[in-house]
């Protein structure tokens, strides 16, 4: 029974403590940490204010050799130094497949030969490119060194704010439309689970 009182007793400091904060009006933009407005890191300085930066990463630019994963060039294209000097915090996606200019793709020539070409290329008023078959097994055991050696190089470093839900489909959104060429279907959740 003492025990018990002991408890309460202390249960009843910790909840009667109340603080009292009073917020200042301002008429400025309120800067959220980690929402809102994320431009282009590749870009800027930008007019509106911001606390964060996006990088879509393609795997060309990542790996474009076999095991040789280029950081150095990923963090000068998308200004690492100088948005660490303003303060600014980076939102990362992985891409595999980013709708642009006709024959192109966003994964390294190496993986694209180690899958044997399989996918779909496709050409649309809104982009075009390779949309690689992701049930494939070599694609999905691939992808899997690709995050570990991210996760490897920016684990620790609190410039990267969090890595986006990503990799699969048109700009890594998870989606790909038969009507636009894509004959290979989307993948199943334990596949997509796979490769996000």
């Amino acid at each position: 029974m003492r025990m018990v009182l002991v408890i309460f007793m202390l249960l009843l400091s910790v909840v009667s403590k109340k603080e009292t904060i009073k917020m200042e009006k301002v008429d400025d933009v309120v800067i959220n940490p980690f929402m809102g407005c994320a431009p282009p890191a590749e870009g800027g300085p930008y007019s509106q204010p911001h606390s964060l930066v996006y990088a879509n990463l393609t795997w060309e630019d990542l790996e474009p050799e076999k095991g040789f994963y280029d950081f150095e060039q990923i963090e000068e294209k998308f200004k690492f130094d100088y948005w660490k000097k303003k303060n600014k915090r980076l939102i990362v996606r992985v891409v595999l497949d980013y709708p642009g200019e006709a024959g192109h793709k966003d994964i390294p020539d190496w993986l694209y030969n180690e899958i044997n070409q399989e996918g779909s290329w496709y050409e649309h008023e809104w982009g075009s490119g390779f949309s690689p078959n992701y049930i494939n097994s070599k694609l999905i055991d691939y992808h899997e060194k690709l995050i570990e050696a991210l996760a490897d190089r920016y684990n620790k470093d609190p410039f990267i704010s969090f890595i986006e839900l990503g990799s699969i489909g048109h700009w890594g959104e998870w989606h790909t439309l038969q009507q636009d060429g894509i004959f290979i279907p989307f993948p199943l959740l334990p596949v997509a689970e796979t490769l996000s």
